[in-house]
């Protein structure tokens, strides 16, 4: 359970209203090692290596939603010498988004558009943390969740199952987050978005 939501994070440090818990990931390799422990004194039973598989296939998406690459990209390269399913993906990014792909492939409208917006949600969650890393990882899983499912709609018919356009989304969750965030959160999302704005438009200037 600590490792589900065994980490403190603070948007401000001098207002704890903004506090959230969250996973603490460090935790992982022990949790495995739990998992493996298990396995081993029980006469290997294939309960506990599959219990193991089901665990790191979590902590690798998990790992990637929080911004920790580097570790998911350890677990996916041991699970795929233990297990056959991450061998049908090239990346360890590929085998993160097919398992949001298998969410959106047959989504209502209504369901696909609550998916996008809650990545979307996420992301700027994290931005407001100064979880960096996070706030990244989930606008690309939006997107990549976007496309999917626009790409699956049928030629000609976008206008009666298809999405808003992805800007116009975004657009209504920050003004939804600017408008319930706790106003600590809403100071610091208002900042963010003016940097990002402003990073945007000296980038613009310089091509």
């Amino acid at each position: 359970e600590a490792f589900r939501s065994g980490r403190l994070m603070l948007a401000d440090t001098k207002d704890f209203s903004t506090a959230q818990m969250a996973p603490n990931l460090e935790l992982a390799d022990a949790v495995k090692r739990t998992f493996e422990e298990a396995y081993e004194n029980n006469d290997r039973q294939s309960t506990f290596f599959s219990v193991k598989i089901n665990f790191m296939k979590e902590a690798i998406v998990m790992m990637f939603r929080y911004g920790k690459f580097k570790k998911a990209e350890e677990y996916f390269k041991e699970l795929a010498k233990i297990d056959g399913d991450p061998k049908k993906y090239r990346t360890m990014e590929a085998f993160v988004m097919h398992r949001f792909t298998e969410e959106v492939r047959d989504a209502s409208v209504k369901k696909a558009g609550e998916l996008v917006a809650s990545l979307i949600w996420r992301s700027l969650y994290f931005l407001v943390y100064n979880e960096h890393d996070a706030a990244v990882a989930n606008e690309r899983l939006a997107r990549f969740v976007y496309k999917s499912y626009m790409s699956g709609t049928a030629k000609g018919q976008e206008t009666r199952v298809g999405l808003p356009p992805y800007d116009d989304i975004k657009k209504g969750v920050v003004e939804n987050c600017l408008k319930f965030f706790p106003p600590a959160m809403s100071r610091i999302l208002k900042a963010k978005i003016a940097e990002e704005q402003a990073a945007e438009a000296a980038g613009d200037k310089q091509k």
